[in-house]
């Protein structure tokens, strides 16, 4: 869910984009970095756009490799 909500916020152009949803892109690009949370401070930059949304593909090709949620 959070991989596709990146998605749609990529495809959407700056001008469109509202602050809310530049501040969900924000968090959801934070969240990939494994650092402290930053307050925002603008838009995202398209490489941290790219390498969060490599690291949610990457997180559902290893979920989906181990049958994620069934134990």
């Amino acid at each position: 869910l959070l991989y596709a909500q990146l998605e749609l916020e990529l495809e959407l152009s700056a001008d469109v984009r509202g602050t809310t949803a530049a501040r969900a892109v924000h968090v959801l690009t934070r969240l990939t970095e494994n650092g402290p949370y930053g307050p925002y401070s603008g838009p995202v930059s398209a490489v941290h756009v790219l390498k969060a949304r490599k690291a949610y593909e990457h997180a559902l090709q290893d979920c989906l490799g181990q049958s994620c949620g069934s134990a």
